[in-house]
């Protein structure tokens, strides 16, 4: 199981998927994503990929139930497990609630949820589990140098992703070489990382119940309050970004990009 991108991890493996599956499907994201940008995007590369793993009038469902566990964030901020679904498209559905970060993607999903790393990032089924984390020190098996959350938003280069994903190979040969097993620590936290002591909530606020809001008017508003509403929604996100990318210290020129592809329009 899993939460956010951790979801289709999950979903690969309850699917008995091979590594090889799952690196073809990262490569395809990760070359689409340089190529088109992924800011209002990722849902469709998304949807490419459970397209070819759920077919429609498939039955994959039935195997996934009690097998799969997808971490959500159901209003206003409560973490929820899902593991049983009656079709692929419920199936479907729920990961896509798993990976929705407001703004970021297009919603996608019937389910009025978004993703659940904003309230825990990663899924603990039971005394069993054993966790795995990019982001994420809590996690039983973690990188030395945890990537960036900003990192996983914007694809990196074809050296740095082969860089992480070798990584990630040996960080997990290593734990299960280990005479002794870490135990789980507190996994609560959100996906926010270094910035939940400084500007958490303003943060929180702004992505939960500005998601809610924004799906609630693209799905009963008139198109002019919905897109009103997304023009108030997006200035409000853009606004707490400025803060969080000065407290980062992150460079101006990577900023000025970082601001111009949330407003700059589409042409893949």
């Amino acid at each position: 199981g899993g939460t956010s991108c951790g979801s289709l991890v999950g979903l690969a493996a309850a699917l008995n998927k091979s590594p090889a599956e799952l690196r073809e499907m990262l490569d395809e994201f990760t070359d689409i994503a340089r190529a088109c940008g992924v800011f209002q995007k990722m849902s469709v590369y998304h949807e490419s990929c459970l397209r070819k793993w759920l077919p429609v009038n498939g039955d994959e469902w039935a195997s996934l139930n009690g097998r799969l566990f997808v971490g959500l964030t159901r209003f206003p901020n409560r973490s929820e497990l899902v593991s049983s679904w009656s079709s692929n498209q419920q199936v479907k559905d729920t990961l896509h609630a798993s990976m929705h970060i407001p703004f970021y993607c297009t919603y996608t999903s019937t389910m009025l949820a978004i993703d659940g790393g904003f309230t825990r990032n990663i899924a603990v089924i039971d005394a069993g589990t054993v966790t795995l984390s990019p982001i994420s020190r809590s996690a039983q098996i973690h990188p030395r140098v945890l990537i960036s959350l900003l990192e996983c938003l914007s694809p990196p280069s074809p050296a740095r992703v082969e860089s992480i994903r070798a990584q990630g190979v040996s960080d997990t040969n290593a734990f299960f070489r280990s005479p002794e097993v870490p135990e789980i620590r507190d996994v609560t936290g959100s996906l926010l990382g270094p910035l939940q002591s400084t500007i958490e909530w303003p943060i929180r606020l702004t992505f939960c119940l500005g998601g809610w809001a924004l799906r609630a008017c693209e799905a009963r508003a008139a198109p002019v309050v919905a897109a009103t509403t997304a023009l108030i929604l997006v200035t409000s996100q853009r606004l707490v970004l400025s803060c969080a990318v000065q407290l980062m210290s992150l460079p101006r020129a990577w900023a000025g990009r970082f601001y111009g592809s949330l407003i700059r329009p589409m042409k893949c």
